[in-house]
């Protein structure tokens, strides 16, 4: 149930929005793309080396930011991206199975997260950073990432980017449908939230009706596993399965009771994704139940 603060926030957007449509579109898509930073309680990560890249000159979407990276280990390089007011905590637990298998680890907080700087976060914003990162530290033979970190590693590599197998984890299939979402919790309708989207466009210098798995899987060459959580309560497993679909030659694992964040320490799901990374055979079935006999 909402609480008495986000109702009245949403009846004040509600009357400022009749009085200047424009003005409201405007701020409430600015709010929406403005996470919260807050670090979550994640396993502990071993000791890693923490570099800085400074901010990037003549960037028309992430030039404010510099980003905090850290690496582990020798070997072929591994990326690992973190979703939505999260960081580079987030994919703790792959780290070390990771380095079992000879892979260099490399983990970054993502724009105006954890230990980055920038106050903005959209899709694109994310695809830049993943890029300077790549330019820094790469090439990599693999990248997981988890929730809009791996839709931000799918619209990187649809766009621009070889990022070798991916792994992508809890992936809701656009952008624009979460934030309908918040334009109908609000109660704003049809004509309000053509303005709120076309708001988030301009903030993300990118039109946000185009960050969805129908687009950017007409451009897909990754081989991509794509797995999901039976129990996600955040991203519908719907999602999962047109994700699949829309990518070519993609596969799926579901991880049986696994929730939107539980499925990041799940034994069977983070040996899969490393299995997929080490291009092992076991993967060869395009569908199936993690755990299942």
């Amino acid at each position: 149930m909402p609480s008495l603060a986000s109702r009245l926030a949403a009846l004040a957007y509600r009357f400022t929005g009749a009085l200047a449509p424009e003005a409201v579109a405007e701020a409430l898509a600015r709010r929406f793309v403005t996470p919260r930073r807050r670090r979550a309680l994640h396993p502990t990560l071993p000791t890693g080396d923490l570099g800085r890249l400074p901010r990037a000159r003549g960037s028309v979407i992430d030039g404010a930011t510099d980003l905090a990276v850290w690496e582990w280990g020798e070997g072929p390089a591994v990326l690992l991206v973190h979703g939505w007011e999260d960081d580079h905590h987030a994919l703790a637990s792959f780290v070390p199975a990771l380095l079992d298998r000879g892979f260099r680890v490399v983990a970054f907080d993502l724009p105006a997260h954890g230990a980055s700087s920038g106050r903005l976060a959209t899709v694109p914003h994310f695809a830049e950073a993943i890029e300077r990162v790549r330019n820094a530290k790469g090439p990599f033979v693999g990248a997981i990432g988890h929730s809009m970190g791996a839709l931000s590693l799918a619209f990187a590599h649809a766009t621009r980017l070889d990022l070798g197998r991916l792994v992508l984890i809890a992936t809701p299939h656009d952008a624009a449908s979460v934030a309908r979402h918040v334009a109908r919790r609000i109660g704003f309708g049809g004509e309000f939230t053509l303005r709120f989207l076309g708001a988030i466009s301009r903030l993300a210098g990118f039109p946000i009706g185009g960050v969805n798995f129908d687009n950017l899987g007409r451009r897909a060459t990754a081989e991509a596993l794509f797995l999901h959580g039976t129990g996600d309560r955040v991203t519908p497993m719907a999602d999962a399965l047109v994700n699949a679909k829309a990518w070519p030659g993609a596969s799926l694992r579901l991880a049986d009771g696994a929730g939107h964040r539980g499925i990041l320490t799940d034994a069977a799901a983070i040996a899969a994704a490393i299995a997929h990374i080490a291009e092992a055979p076991e993967l060869d079935c395009r569908v199936a139940l993690l755990g299942a006999a």
